[in-house]
């Protein structure tokens, strides 16, 4: 059950909307990404659906549990990709089959 107390949530999701489209702005602008302070779960939906609608950036959240937050970047940078990537494959087991050796 959720009670939205004189539509304090409403409100609170009005604002995290229209501070979400900064966010998003000014990591255009720069082309530096953003981290956020840490958000609860219904607070980082919201910017995730808000950056998602964005041209030319992207979310991500990060952290775990009361540290998780978001980090909003411009979309498909380079560096970022690099990033994915390399720590994909430092973290892949290689299969025994394909072992050489």
């Amino acid at each position: 059950m959720l009670i939205d107390v004189e539509g304090w949530r409403k409100q609170k999701e009005e604002e995290l909307k229209k501070s979400a489209e900064s966010w998003g702005k000014q990591v255009l602008e720069s082309g530096k990404e953003i981290a956020l302070e840490p958000q609860s779960p219904w607070q980082r939906r919201i910017v995730h659906m808000v950056i998602s609608e964005m041209e030319g950036v992207e979310s991500e959240s990060a952290g775990e549990g009361r540290d998780r937050h978001i980090i909003i970047k411009i979309k498909n940078h380079p560096s970022a990709s690099l990033r994915t990537r390399k720590s994909k494959v430092e973290t892949e087991e290689p299969d025994a089959e394909n072992k050489e050796g």
